[in-house]
């Protein structure tokens, strides 16, 4: 192993916070392949209404341990931060500065920020991982300096095995990355991959599909999963059925929304989906105004590779990230709580 590969991950000294001007910044490499133009304009705008709140992390450009040798820097992680504070015309920003030993490790420092800020879509994670991996490091370095299994990190990283056009669609939320994995082993077959992938689409539990592939039996399911137009049953004011997207979300939300001390001002098609206010004390009519993301799912905000930065609150029908940062309202639970308090 190279000498500047660790065996158990980089252990770089804590940085110090400064105000840099934005012209002394150049942009480094960033984990994140795609940055999208839309919730770069939504998180100027948070940025410019709410202030800077997370740092973004630099390192000197002609730094080597902590000699330094000139006054530029390079952006570590935070490149979205950099890029929407230059849109709103700011001439400084706040910034960390780091000292890391060598590239794999300032590589390292930015996965790790982006990971923890869950930041990354399933396959820009996989491209980071395999970066260290091409750095020197062993699978087992990278699985103890992120805290996950070995398997975890080899099988993120086979991700990148698929074809382009399927490692979109994990990208963008539209397919699991579980069930990805499970195509891998028709790499050698695209007939029997593009049957698997039309059945994950179609709404098939993964644990069919490979079953139904190979069985062949798989153009009945796919009909039969997309007649499904609606979700369970329920009794709650004339609705019929529980969501099964997020248009449906979002609907349910609008019904209820007063009621849990909302009100909505606008709902509009970049991230977040909507802006409006809370009231936190209704007996002085005081307001707090709040971006919202609506999701199905909780989870599908960092599958979608949304800023926690550029938003609030998630509103979702089910809440299914345990360790999610921001403040989530499940409108399942949301909703059982009112239709008890109407038969009370």
């Amino acid at each position: 192993m190279s000498e500047n590969v660790p065996s158990k991950g980089p252990n770089i000294p804590k940085g110090t916070y400064e105000e840099l001007p934005l012209d002394r910044i150049v942009p480094g490499k960033n984990p994140r392949q795609n940055i999208d133009q839309q919730s770069l304009a939504s998180l100027a705008e948070s940025i410019r209404r709410n202030g800077l709140i997370h740092p973004i992390m630099v390192q000197p450009t002609g730094m080597s341990g902590t000699r330094r040798t000139d006054e530029t820097y390079s952006i570590i992680s935070g490149e979205r931060r950099y890029r929407a504070a230059k849109m709103i015309g700011m001439t400084t920003i706040r910034v960390t500065i780091r000292r890391p030993d060598n590239e794999s490790d300032a590589l390292a420092l930015a996965l790790a920020e982006n990971i923890e800020r869950e930041n990354l879509n399933p396959i820009d994670e996989a491209r980071g991982f395999l970066q260290l991996r091409e750095y020197g490091w062993r699978v087992m370095d990278i699985a103890e300096r992120f805290g996950r299994a070995d398997s975890t990190i080899s099988n993120s990283i086979r991700l990148l095995q698929l074809p382009e056009a399927i490692q979109k669609k994990i990208a963008v939320g539209s397919l699991a990355p579980t069930t990805g994995r499970d195509l891998l082993r028709y790499m050698d077959n695209p007939e029997l991959m593009q049957a698997g992938l039309d059945l994950a689409e179609a709404g098939v539990p993964q644990k069919k599909i490979l079953k139904l592939v190979e069985s062949g039996s798989r153009a009945s399911h796919i009909g039969q999963a997309k007649k499904k137009e609606y979700g369970d049953p329920i009794d709650f004011r004339g609705l019929r059925h529980v969501p099964i997207g997020e248009q449906g979300v979002v609907y349910l939300f609008g019904m209820v929304s007063h009621e849990l001390g909302f009100l909505i001002e606008s709902v509009q098609e970049r991230f977040p989906d909507c802006e409006g206010k809370r009231c936190v004390d209704k007996d002085r009519g005081r307001w707090e105004r709040v971006l919202i993301e609506f999701e199905f799912e909780s989870g599908s905000f960092r599958i979608h590779g949304h800023d926690v930065n550029g938003c609030d609150l998630i509103v979702c029908w089910e809440h299914n990230w345990p360790d999610c940062p921001l403040e989530v309202l499940e409108l399942k639970s949301a909703i059982k709580q009112l239709s008890s308090a109407e038969k009370d």
